[in-house]
């Protein structure tokens, strides 16, 4: 071998804070050892770098983690929303079908079998509408009228209900915890 790849390779030499030399002895080049004071100084300031360091590192984090939480929570949402939307349009196409039920167990007797069956089939729909979450809109008479719940198909003078309040049901409203499927048509006194 040569005399050059014999030799060891040289120690890397970094820049270290405060003069200090690589090989560490407190000797700043060409001057003489560090008194404590400064050696203080130098640990001191390295000290307060490392601790910026870690503040910063340390709030990067913390937004990161809250940034991640909001996405989640958006996530959950949106599937939640999705999931009540798909029920939505299955229950407004159920729906007419209840209704129609509904209307056909009210002229049917009592004594009547194929009556018994319509209103037993009545209410397993209205049971397991009631088990997806979808509830009726209250919009008995006497009930002060919600826009937002309730659909005016018109009004009339009526000494029974004071105004704006409903005065007889046409159709029934349902809806979800977070949405109204089918707002309640009514009739408003005035």
């Amino acid at each position: 071998m040569s005399e050059a790849q014999n030799q060891e390779p040289a120690e890397e030499t970094h820049p270290s804070p405060a003069g200090e030399t690589p090989c560490g002895n407190g000797e700043a080049a060409g001057t003489g050892p560090l008194s404590p004071e400064l050696k203080v100084v130098a640990l001191t300031e390295q000290l307060e770098a490392a601790l910026s360091d870690a503040d910063k590192f340390r709030n990067e984090v913390q937004y990161k983690e809250a940034e991640l939480q909001t996405v989640r929570r958006r996530a959950s949402e949106e599937r939640i929303s999705a999931v009540n939307s798909a029920k939505a349009g299955m229950v407004r196409a159920i729906l007419p079908a209840l209704e129609s039920l509904a209307l056909a167990s009210a002229h049917i007797p009592d004594s009547d079998p194929l009556g018994q069956g319509v209103k037993l089939v009545s209410r397993q729909f209205a049971d397991g509408l009631k088990s997806e979450g979808v509830t009726p809109i209250d919009a008995a008479p006497g009930t002060l009228f919600d826009p937002m719940e309730h659909e005016a198909q018109g009004s009339i003078e009526t000494p029974d209900y004071p105004p704006g309040h409903i005065a007889q049901v046409i159709r029934p409203g349902y809806r979800l915890p977070d949405r109204v499927i089918q707002p309640a048509q009514v009739i408003v006194a005035r």
